[in-house]
């Protein structure tokens, strides 16, 4: 490989990865904010300006949330990069993965201590500590939600629910807004707008909530490896 072809195949792997490791921690915040929820009792003393019948969505949305096991499902993702298609899986509590379709040639997986970035085109792997990621939380057994976070506002249609909040830290950066279908309660779809403004859109497609998944699903099998990660964790 001559010096040339090395250099641009150096800055396609650095341009990719900044743009995907981007739209990743986004798309990861959005699954560790929803699994916060999911292990603890709404506080109400520290719910304040909401009306009973907001308090009571909340409620609804956490048991709803507090229900959700395990996610299989394809999703659309719109963001100022364009559109892109996929399929998220996550098995509660440790374990996610994240597939993007052609042309995005890339695949995260994160278990344990470690958030996995593999460009299929390129075959190169590189590797982050979950803990300097948002993906840590997702990680972690128990959070209060009402510790971190702020909510910030509730919305009620007919037959939906949107809650928007900010951490309280602003360690994740930029507001959250989850969109729920009602009657029966579902969770369709989500919106993070970071502190740029730079606003991500993704619509699940057919999720399919507490159904088994394959644990092999969540090991990377690095091809430059004979060893795959994750295989005694």
């Amino acid at each position: 490989m001559d010096e040339n072809t090395l250099i641009l195949k150096n800055a396609r792997h650095s341009f990719c990865f900044n743009i995907f490791i981007h739209r990743i921690i986004l798309f990861v915040c959005v699954f560790v904010l929803i699994f916060y929820f999911q292990h603890n009792k709404i506080a109400f003393s520290q719910i304040t300006g909401f009306s009973p019948n907001q308090i009571k969505d909340l409620e609804r949305v956490e048991k709803y949330l507090n229900s959700i096991k395990s996610l299989e499902s394809r999703f659309i993702q719109s963001s100022k990069q364009g559109i892109a298609h996929g399929r998220v899986l996550i098995l509660r509590p440790s374990s996610l993965r994240i597939e993007y379709d052609l042309p995005v040639p890339v695949l995260m997986i994160a278990k344990g201590g470690t958030l996995i970035y593999y460009d299929k085109s390129l075959q190169e792997t590189s590797y982050l500590p979950v803990n300097q990621t948002p993906a840590s939380f997702f990680l972690k057994d128990k959070i209060d939600i009402f510790t971190d976070f702020n909510i910030t506002n509730i919305e009620r249609g007919p037959k939906s629910i949107r809650i928007t909040f900010v951490q309280k830290d602003n360690s994740l950066g930029g507001r959250v807004t989850l969109a729920f279908e009602d009657a029966p309660m579902r969770l369709v779809k989500w919106q993070i707008i970071d502190p740029q403004g730079n606003v991500v859109d993704v619509m699940l497609q057919q999720p399919r909530f507490n159904i088994k998944l394959d644990k092999g699903l969540f090991i990377f099998s690095d091809p430059t490896s004979d060893t795959p990660e994750f295989m005694s964790r």
